[in-house]
């Protein structure tokens, strides 16, 4: 008895249709009996259809809370908070997210904004988070850039810089903001590239792969603005991310 576990198909990018197409030849080799579960995010959907499989979408954690804490028990020991203060610092900081849970409860019906939102509040003392609801979503995708900027690996985008990203997030929402339909992919990673030429000096060349690379972190990486099948239009996982 087995099971063949197959995650990320999104993260092979304009490869994923091939990888899909390898995927159903391996699978039609299998034994009938062999299960077989592909995860991937919405822009993997249309190439993930070549395998013929029923779709299955995850609901929103019913635990969520419990799982924040943890996360927040995590931040705890990964900053070194001594044993003994470890309890008091998630709890503080635990007070300072169920405020905000409070005062936008729209917030937490997205679970990926909760979630940066508690990392938000790891990463502050008590009582420095910004009460305001645009300043909130503002600082905690600013966050989400600098951490990503204290742990990115050279190879990935060695020229991408978080001021780009940035930049990038807000070409991405405006584009989808001003529109009146759908925002193809092609179309915005066109605006973030003019706006990559315009702002920064970029040549076309360069500045259609460094607007590659910023659409793949807002999708890829952290699942904000999304490509989504079949026209592979780009949407925002909520719209409090276009908002902000």
């Amino acid at each position: 008895e087995a099971v063949l576990l197959l995650d990320g198909l999104d993260e092979c990018q304009d490869r994923r249709g091939v990888v899909a197409a390898g995927l159903a030849a391996v699978a039609a080799g299998l034994p009938r009996d062999t299960g077989i579960v592909l995860a991937t995010r919405d822009s993997g959907m249309a190439a993930a259809g070549k395998l013929n499989m029923p779709e299955a979408r995850l609901a929103e954690p019913q635990w969520l809370g419990s799982v924040l804490t943890q996360l927040l028990r995590h931040a705890a020991a990964a900053r070194r908070v001594p044993q003994d203060e470890q309890d008091h610092w998630v709890s503080e900081r635990k007070q300072q997210v169920g405020l905000i849970r409070v005062s936008h409860p729209d917030l937490w019906r997205v679970p990926l904004f909760a979630t940066m939102l508690t990392l938000l509040a790891a990463s502050r003392e008590p009582g420095t988070l910004p009460s305001s609801r645009a300043q909130l979503m503002a600082e905690a995708v600013q966050d989400t850039v600098h951490r990503w900027e204290l742990t990115r690996q050279q190879q990935d985008a060695p020229s991408l810089s978080g001021e780009q990203l940035i930049d990038g997030y807000g070409e991405i929402a405006h584009a989808i903001a001003t529109s009146p339909g759908a925002s193809p992919a092609a179309s915005v990673q066109q605006r973030v590239a003019a706006m990559l030429a315009g702002q920064w000096g970029h040549a076309p060349a360069e500045a259609r792969a460094q607007a590659r690379h910023i659409m793949a972190f807002w999708d890829e990486r952290t699942g904000v603005f999304v490509a989504s099948p079949p026209a592979d239009d780009i949407e925002p996982r909520s719209r409090v991310f276009a908002e902000t």
